[in-house]
Protein backbone atom coordinates (compact mmCIF):
# COMPACT_ATOMS: atom_id res chain seq x y z
CA UNK A 1 0.00 0.00 0.00
CA UNK A 2 1.35 3.42 -1.18
CA UNK A 3 2.28 5.10 1.72
CA UNK A 4 3.53 8.87 2.23
CA UNK A 5 6.97 10.20 3.39
CA UNK A 6 7.94 10.55 6.98
CA UNK A 7 7.59 14.10 6.94
CA UNK A 8 8.37 16.61 9.80
CA UNK A 9 5.13 17.95 11.03
CA UNK A 10 4.45 19.80 14.18
CA UNK A 11 1.18 20.69 15.53
CA UNK A 12 0.02 16.82 13.92
CA UNK A 13 -0.33 13.55 15.39
CA UNK A 14 1.03 10.65 14.60
CA UNK A 15 -0.93 7.13 14.92
CA UNK A 16 1.36 4.50 14.41
CA UNK A 17 1.22 0.89 14.23
CA UNK A 18 3.82 -1.81 14.40
CA UNK A 19 2.65 -5.70 14.08
CA UNK A 20 4.68 -8.58 14.49
CA UNK A 21 6.03 -10.85 11.70
CA UNK A 22 4.25 -14.33 11.02
CA UNK A 23 4.91 -16.67 13.54
CA UNK A 24 5.83 -13.74 16.50
CA UNK A 25 4.35 -13.20 19.53
CA UNK A 26 5.17 -9.43 20.38
CA UNK A 27 4.21 -9.85 24.53
CA UNK A 28 4.07 -13.35 25.90
CA UNK A 29 3.70 -12.54 29.63
CA UNK A 30 3.75 -9.49 32.00
CA UNK A 31 7.26 -8.73 32.06
CA UNK A 32 7.21 -8.19 27.87
CA UNK A 33 4.91 -5.52 28.23
CA UNK A 34 6.91 -4.06 30.67
CA UNK A 35 9.87 -4.19 28.76
CA UNK A 36 8.25 -2.94 26.20
CA UNK A 37 6.95 0.12 28.21
CA UNK A 38 10.22 0.85 29.36
CA UNK A 39 11.61 1.79 26.29
CA UNK A 40 8.96 3.45 25.47
CA UNK A 41 8.61 6.07 28.31
CA UNK A 42 12.66 5.94 27.73
CA UNK A 43 12.13 7.10 24.17
CA UNK A 44 9.59 10.08 25.22
CA UNK A 45 12.25 11.52 27.50
CA UNK A 46 14.59 11.25 24.98
CA UNK A 47 13.12 13.01 22.13
CA UNK A 48 10.35 15.18 24.25
CA UNK A 49 7.48 12.87 22.22
CA UNK A 50 4.00 14.08 23.31
CA UNK A 51 2.66 10.45 24.50
CA UNK A 52 -1.27 10.74 24.32
CA UNK A 53 -2.06 7.25 24.19
CA UNK A 54 -0.65 3.84 23.97
CA UNK A 55 -2.37 -0.10 23.17
CA UNK A 56 -0.30 -2.98 23.49
CA UNK A 57 -1.87 -6.20 21.71
CA UNK A 58 -0.18 -9.85 21.73
CA UNK A 59 0.90 -9.12 18.35
CA UNK A 60 0.82 -5.45 17.99
CA UNK A 61 0.93 -2.07 19.08
CA UNK A 62 -0.92 1.28 18.33
CA UNK A 63 1.12 4.57 19.59
CA UNK A 64 -0.52 8.26 19.44
CA UNK A 65 1.85 10.97 20.18
CA UNK A 66 2.75 14.22 18.79
CA UNK A 67 6.88 14.94 18.00
CA UNK A 68 8.65 18.24 18.56
CA UNK A 69 9.96 20.18 15.49
CA UNK A 70 12.95 18.72 14.13
CA UNK A 71 12.37 15.34 15.83
CA UNK A 72 11.71 12.97 12.77
CA UNK A 73 9.41 9.93 13.40
CA UNK A 74 12.04 7.50 11.77
CA UNK A 75 14.36 8.23 14.64
CA UNK A 76 12.01 7.72 17.54
CA UNK A 77 10.50 4.37 16.08
CA UNK A 78 14.01 2.79 14.71
CA UNK A 79 15.42 3.22 17.84
CA UNK A 80 12.46 2.05 19.97
CA UNK A 81 11.91 -1.00 17.59
CA UNK A 82 15.27 -2.36 17.42
CA UNK A 83 15.89 -2.29 20.95
CA UNK A 84 12.64 -4.22 21.73
CA UNK A 85 14.15 -6.74 18.71
CA UNK A 86 17.09 -7.14 20.75
CA UNK A 87 14.67 -8.32 23.80
CA UNK A 88 13.03 -10.55 21.92
CA UNK A 89 15.73 -11.81 20.23
CA UNK A 90 16.79 -12.86 24.01
CA UNK A 91 13.79 -13.79 25.02
CA UNK A 92 13.42 -16.56 22.22
CA UNK A 93 16.96 -17.74 21.50
CA UNK A 94 16.14 -15.99 17.85
CA UNK A 95 17.75 -13.53 15.09
CA UNK A 96 16.01 -11.73 12.36
CA UNK A 97 13.21 -9.79 12.04
CA UNK A 98 10.56 -9.05 14.54
CA UNK A 99 7.93 -6.53 13.39
CA UNK A 100 6.73 -6.45 9.50
CA UNK A 101 8.79 -4.11 7.32
CA UNK A 102 8.61 -0.86 8.67
CA UNK A 103 5.87 0.70 11.41
CA UNK A 104 2.96 2.51 9.67
CA UNK A 105 1.83 5.91 10.03
CA UNK A 106 -1.25 7.74 9.73
CA UNK A 107 -1.09 11.62 9.63
CA UNK A 108 -3.88 13.71 11.99
CA UNK A 109 -4.85 17.05 12.26
CA UNK A 110 -4.73 17.19 15.90
CA UNK A 111 -7.23 20.50 16.73
CA UNK A 112 -10.45 18.09 15.82
CA UNK A 113 -9.83 14.63 16.29
CA UNK A 114 -7.45 14.58 19.51
CA UNK A 115 -10.40 13.80 21.69
CA UNK A 116 -11.58 10.67 19.64
CA UNK A 117 -8.55 9.15 18.14
CA UNK A 118 -7.02 8.93 21.73
CA UNK A 119 -10.76 7.47 23.37
CA UNK A 120 -11.09 5.34 20.09
CA UNK A 121 -7.72 3.95 20.61
CA UNK A 122 -8.73 2.82 24.30
CA UNK A 123 -11.59 1.17 23.49
CA UNK A 124 -9.82 -0.90 21.02
CA UNK A 125 -8.99 -3.97 23.17
CA UNK A 126 -12.70 -4.17 24.08
CA UNK A 127 -13.78 -4.25 20.73
CA UNK A 128 -11.48 -6.58 19.76
CA UNK A 129 -12.31 -8.87 22.52
CA UNK A 130 -9.36 -8.59 24.52
CA UNK A 131 -11.38 -7.03 27.95
CA UNK A 132 -15.15 -6.71 29.11
CA UNK A 133 -14.47 -2.65 29.73
CA UNK A 134 -11.89 -0.12 28.48
CA UNK A 135 -10.50 0.31 31.77
CA UNK A 136 -9.75 -3.29 32.68
CA UNK A 137 -7.62 -3.85 30.00
CA UNK A 138 -3.84 -3.80 31.48
CA UNK A 139 -1.48 -2.21 29.02
CA UNK A 140 -3.13 0.65 27.78
CA UNK A 141 -2.61 4.01 29.58
CA UNK A 142 -6.55 4.55 29.66
CA UNK A 143 -5.83 4.85 33.68
CA UNK A 144 -3.96 7.92 33.39
CA UNK A 145 -7.56 9.53 32.09
CA UNK A 146 -10.21 8.08 34.70
CA UNK A 147 -10.75 8.26 38.17
CA UNK A 148 -9.43 11.29 40.83
CA UNK A 149 -5.55 11.86 40.58
CA UNK A 150 -4.02 15.14 42.15
CA UNK A 151 -1.37 15.37 39.31
CA UNK A 152 -1.80 14.69 35.16
CA UNK A 153 0.91 14.61 32.85
CA UNK A 154 -0.08 17.44 30.45
CA UNK A 155 -0.98 15.83 27.55
CA UNK A 156 -3.46 13.85 29.88
CA UNK A 157 -4.83 17.32 30.35
CA UNK A 158 -5.47 18.23 27.02
CA UNK A 159 -7.27 15.43 26.17
CA UNK A 160 -9.85 15.73 29.14
CA UNK A 161 -9.92 19.67 28.33
CA UNK A 162 -11.26 19.02 24.91
CA UNK A 163 -13.68 16.57 27.07
CA UNK A 164 -15.12 18.93 29.35
CA UNK A 165 -15.70 21.53 26.39
CA UNK A 166 -17.43 18.90 24.45
CA UNK A 167 -19.55 17.54 27.39
CA UNK A 168 -19.06 19.27 30.81
CA UNK A 169 -18.80 17.13 34.12
CA UNK A 170 -18.67 13.91 31.88
CA UNK A 171 -15.69 10.72 33.40
CA UNK A 172 -13.65 10.23 30.46
CA UNK A 173 -13.87 6.46 30.81
CA UNK A 174 -18.17 6.79 30.60
CA UNK A 175 -16.85 9.37 27.02
CA UNK A 176 -15.51 6.03 25.34
CA UNK A 177 -17.61 3.50 26.58
CA UNK A 178 -20.38 5.44 24.92
CA UNK A 179 -18.56 6.56 21.89
CA UNK A 180 -21.28 6.37 19.23
CA UNK A 181 -20.95 4.15 16.24
CA UNK A 182 -20.46 6.81 13.90
CA UNK A 183 -17.07 7.67 15.60
CA UNK A 184 -15.84 3.85 15.95
CA UNK A 185 -16.51 4.04 12.04
CA UNK A 186 -14.77 7.33 11.41
CA UNK A 187 -11.42 6.09 13.84
CA UNK A 188 -12.00 2.49 12.20
CA UNK A 189 -11.36 4.42 8.70
CA UNK A 190 -8.63 6.48 9.59
CA UNK A 191 -6.64 4.51 11.11
CA UNK A 192 -6.49 3.08 7.09
CA UNK A 193 -5.57 6.45 5.52
CA UNK A 194 -2.18 7.98 5.28
CA UNK A 195 -3.32 11.91 5.97
CA UNK A 196 -6.86 12.50 8.23
CA UNK A 197 -7.68 16.05 8.36
CA UNK A 198 -9.22 19.66 6.60
CA UNK A 199 -8.39 20.39 2.87
CA UNK A 200 -5.54 22.79 4.08
CA UNK A 201 -3.50 20.38 6.62
CA UNK A 202 -3.61 17.50 3.58
CA UNK A 203 -1.68 20.28 1.39
CA UNK A 204 0.32 21.28 4.08
CA UNK A 205 1.61 17.54 4.25
CA UNK A 206 1.54 17.72 0.23
CA UNK A 207 4.11 20.54 0.14
CA UNK A 208 6.10 19.18 2.77
CA UNK A 209 6.52 15.76 0.32
CA UNK A 210 7.04 17.69 -2.59
CA UNK A 211 9.64 19.39 -0.60
CA UNK A 212 11.61 16.66 0.58
CA UNK A 213 12.05 12.84 -1.50
CA UNK A 214 14.05 11.44 1.32
CA UNK A 215 12.37 11.75 5.34
CA UNK A 216 14.18 14.50 7.70
CA UNK A 217 15.98 11.97 9.43
CA UNK A 218 18.16 11.84 6.54
CA UNK A 219 19.10 15.62 7.48
CA UNK A 220 22.58 15.57 9.41
CA UNK A 221 24.37 16.03 6.06
CA UNK A 222 26.76 17.97 8.30
CA UNK A 223 28.45 14.58 9.96
CA UNK A 224 31.87 13.14 9.07
CA UNK A 225 30.68 10.38 7.21
CA UNK A 226 32.35 7.51 8.26
CA UNK A 227 33.96 5.26 4.78
CA UNK A 228 31.85 1.41 4.66
CA UNK A 229 34.83 -1.03 4.70
CA UNK A 230 34.47 -2.34 1.16
CA UNK A 231 35.86 -5.64 0.31
CA UNK A 232 38.24 -6.15 -1.96
CA UNK A 233 36.49 -6.85 -4.89
CA UNK A 234 32.74 -6.85 -5.69
CA UNK A 235 31.41 -10.42 -6.05
CA UNK A 236 29.79 -10.74 -9.74
CA UNK A 237 28.06 -13.70 -11.37
CA UNK A 238 30.91 -15.68 -13.52
CA UNK A 239 30.89 -15.14 -16.88
CA UNK A 240 29.70 -11.64 -16.85
CA UNK A 241 31.63 -8.80 -17.19
CA UNK A 242 30.80 -5.64 -15.36
CA UNK A 243 30.98 -2.57 -17.55
CA UNK A 244 31.54 1.12 -15.28
CA UNK A 245 30.14 3.63 -17.71
CA UNK A 246 32.15 6.44 -17.74
CA UNK A 247 29.55 8.78 -17.53
CA UNK A 248 28.79 7.54 -14.03
CA UNK A 249 31.29 9.37 -11.68
CA UNK A 250 29.89 12.87 -13.73
CA UNK A 251 26.00 11.44 -12.61
CA UNK A 252 27.16 11.20 -9.50
CA UNK A 253 28.70 14.72 -8.80
CA UNK A 254 25.60 16.25 -10.53
CA UNK A 255 23.05 13.81 -7.62
CA UNK A 256 25.53 15.01 -5.02
CA UNK A 257 24.70 18.68 -6.15
CA UNK A 258 21.14 18.03 -6.28
CA UNK A 259 21.18 16.70 -2.79
CA UNK A 260 20.55 19.65 0.21
CA UNK A 261 21.89 19.95 3.48
CA UNK A 262 18.38 19.02 4.90
CA UNK A 263 18.45 15.45 2.68
CA UNK A 264 16.32 16.43 0.24
CA UNK A 265 16.87 15.03 -3.53
CA UNK A 266 15.65 16.99 -6.11
CA UNK A 267 15.31 17.24 -9.55
CA UNK A 268 16.94 19.67 -11.94
CA UNK A 269 13.67 21.73 -13.25
CA UNK A 270 13.22 20.66 -16.70
CA UNK A 271 15.46 17.81 -16.66
CA UNK A 272 12.75 15.12 -16.42
CA UNK A 273 11.12 14.34 -19.66
CA UNK A 274 8.61 11.65 -18.86
CA UNK A 275 5.08 12.07 -18.57
CA UNK A 276 3.35 13.13 -15.65
CA UNK A 277 -0.01 12.18 -14.43
CA UNK A 278 -2.87 14.47 -13.92
CA UNK A 279 -2.29 16.45 -10.38
CA UNK A 280 -3.32 14.50 -7.64
CA UNK A 281 -6.22 15.22 -6.30
CA UNK A 282 -8.08 14.80 -2.82
CA UNK A 283 -10.51 12.76 -1.87
CA UNK A 284 -13.20 12.79 0.03
CA UNK A 285 -13.51 9.57 3.16
CA UNK A 286 -16.67 8.33 2.84
CA UNK A 287 -19.02 9.26 6.31
CA UNK A 288 -15.90 11.00 7.90
CA UNK A 289 -16.21 14.62 6.05
CA UNK A 290 -12.43 14.46 5.88
CA UNK A 291 -10.12 15.08 2.91
CA UNK A 292 -7.09 12.30 2.72
CA UNK A 293 -4.16 12.06 0.41
CA UNK A 294 -4.77 10.16 -3.10
CA UNK A 295 -1.40 9.19 -3.64
CA UNK A 296 -0.52 8.09 -7.55
CA UNK A 297 0.42 4.62 -7.90
CA UNK A 298 1.98 3.61 -11.44
CA UNK A 299 2.88 -0.42 -12.14
CA UNK A 300 6.16 -1.03 -11.08
CA UNK A 301 8.59 -3.71 -10.36
CA UNK A 302 12.25 -3.83 -9.45
CA UNK A 303 12.33 -7.77 -9.17
CA UNK A 304 14.76 -9.58 -10.81
CA UNK A 305 16.82 -6.19 -11.46
CA UNK A 306 20.81 -5.80 -10.82
CA UNK A 307 22.15 -2.28 -10.36
CA UNK A 308 25.62 -0.84 -10.37
CA UNK A 309 26.12 1.71 -7.95
CA UNK A 310 28.53 4.30 -6.88
CA UNK A 311 28.52 5.36 -3.26
CA UNK A 312 29.92 8.59 -1.94
CA UNK A 313 30.21 10.31 1.43
CA UNK A 314 28.36 13.49 1.75
CA UNK A 315 31.14 15.73 3.40
CA UNK A 316 30.66 19.00 3.43
CA UNK A 317 34.05 20.03 1.83
CA UNK A 318 37.18 17.89 0.53
CA UNK A 319 37.07 14.85 -1.73
CA UNK A 320 35.57 11.45 -0.61
CA UNK A 321 36.59 8.03 -1.77
CA UNK A 322 33.95 6.52 -4.50
CA UNK A 323 33.41 2.96 -3.38
CA UNK A 324 31.56 0.38 -5.65
CA UNK A 325 28.83 -1.82 -4.90
CA UNK A 326 25.69 -3.90 -6.39
CA UNK A 327 22.09 -4.69 -5.70
CA UNK A 328 19.93 -7.14 -6.36
CA UNK A 329 16.43 -7.14 -5.81
CA UNK A 330 14.05 -10.09 -6.22
CA UNK A 331 10.31 -10.37 -5.96
CA UNK A 332 10.48 -8.67 -2.44
CA UNK A 333 14.06 -8.36 -0.52
CA UNK A 334 16.72 -6.12 -1.62
CA UNK A 335 20.39 -7.54 -1.02
CA UNK A 336 23.99 -5.30 -1.59
CA UNK A 337 27.02 -7.30 -2.24
CA UNK A 338 29.04 -4.67 -0.22
CA UNK A 339 27.22 -5.05 2.45
CA UNK A 340 26.40 -8.96 2.83
CA UNK A 341 29.96 -8.93 2.76
CA UNK A 342 30.19 -7.23 6.00
CA UNK A 343 27.19 -9.76 7.27
CA UNK A 344 24.35 -7.55 6.89
CA UNK A 345 21.35 -9.55 5.68
CA UNK A 346 18.84 -8.85 2.81
CA UNK A 347 15.68 -6.75 3.80
CA UNK A 348 12.04 -6.51 2.73
CA UNK A 349 12.07 -3.45 0.22
CA UNK A 350 8.51 -0.97 -1.16
CA UNK A 351 7.95 1.00 -3.48
CA UNK A 352 5.59 4.49 -3.32
CA UNK A 353 5.51 6.93 -5.62
CA UNK A 354 4.79 10.86 -4.59
CA UNK A 355 2.76 13.28 -5.64
CA UNK A 356 4.27 14.00 -9.48
CA UNK A 357 4.35 10.09 -9.74
CA UNK A 358 8.47 9.57 -9.10
CA UNK A 359 8.59 6.25 -8.02
CA UNK A 360 10.51 5.72 -4.80
CA UNK A 361 11.83 2.89 -3.06
CA UNK A 362 13.15 2.23 0.54
CA UNK A 363 14.44 -0.94 2.87
CA UNK A 364 16.24 -0.83 6.08
CA UNK A 365 18.72 -3.75 6.79
CA UNK A 366 20.77 -4.60 10.21
CA UNK A 367 23.89 -5.58 10.54
CA UNK A 368 25.90 -7.98 13.26
CA UNK A 369 26.42 -4.86 15.47
CA UNK A 370 23.36 -3.64 15.31
CA UNK A 371 24.13 -1.14 12.83
CA UNK A 372 21.33 0.04 11.06
CA UNK A 373 21.50 1.41 7.27
CA UNK A 374 18.49 3.17 5.50
CA UNK A 375 18.47 3.10 1.59
CA UNK A 376 16.12 5.48 -0.08
CA UNK A 377 16.36 5.64 -3.51
CA UNK A 378 14.51 7.63 -6.51
CA UNK A 379 14.20 5.47 -9.39
CA UNK A 380 14.31 6.73 -13.06
CA UNK A 381 14.67 4.30 -16.07
CA UNK A 382 17.82 3.21 -16.10
CA UNK A 383 19.39 5.08 -13.47
CA UNK A 384 18.84 4.83 -9.74
CA UNK A 385 20.11 7.72 -7.20
CA UNK A 386 19.26 8.54 -3.64
CA UNK A 387 20.90 8.23 -0.30
CA UNK A 388 22.05 5.97 2.42
CA UNK A 389 22.22 6.55 5.91
CA UNK A 390 24.55 4.47 8.39
CA UNK A 391 24.39 4.50 11.93
CA UNK A 392 26.15 1.70 14.76
CA UNK A 393 24.80 2.25 18.13
CA UNK A 394 25.88 5.66 20.38
CA UNK A 395 27.34 7.15 17.33
CA UNK A 396 26.27 10.11 14.76
CA UNK A 397 24.62 8.85 11.74
CA UNK A 398 26.82 9.23 8.36
CA UNK A 399 25.23 9.73 5.07
CA UNK A 400 26.20 8.66 1.83
CA UNK A 401 24.78 9.73 -2.04
CA UNK A 402 24.61 6.86 -4.45
CA UNK A 403 24.16 6.53 -8.37
CA UNK A 404 23.84 3.79 -10.60
CA UNK A 405 22.71 2.22 -13.52
CA UNK A 406 20.92 -0.92 -14.27
CA UNK A 407 22.78 -4.02 -15.57
CA UNK A 408 20.75 -6.87 -16.06
CA UNK A 409 16.90 -7.60 -14.67
CA UNK A 410 13.19 -7.36 -15.18
CA UNK A 411 12.77 -3.93 -13.57
CA UNK A 412 9.87 -2.06 -15.10
CA UNK A 413 7.89 0.89 -14.81
CA UNK A 414 4.45 1.90 -16.67
CA UNK A 415 2.14 4.80 -15.94
CA UNK A 416 -1.28 4.58 -16.85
Amino acid sequence: MPRPLRVDMPGALYYVTSKAMEGVTLFQTPEDYQAYLALLHEGQARHGVKLFAYVLLPDQLHLCFELPQGTAISTVMHALNTRYTKYVARRDGRSGHVFQQRFRLTLIEKAPHLLDTVAGLHRLPQRLGLSDHALSYAWSNIGEYCGEAQTRRPEVQEVLALLQAAAQGMDYCAYVQALPANVLEAFDAHRQQHVVGSEAFVARVRAEQRKAAVAPEMAAMAAPATPIAAPAAVTTTPGRVRRWQPALVGALAVSLMTVSTAGVIAKKKGSDKRKRPAPTAYAEAPGTGTASLATYAPAVTLAGSEWALQIKPMYVNGAAPIQQDELHFDLKQVSSALLQAQGFTPSNYSLTSDANGVVLWETMQTGPRDEVICWRGEWDGEVMRGVMTRQAPGQVASNYAFVGTKQVGQGTRSET
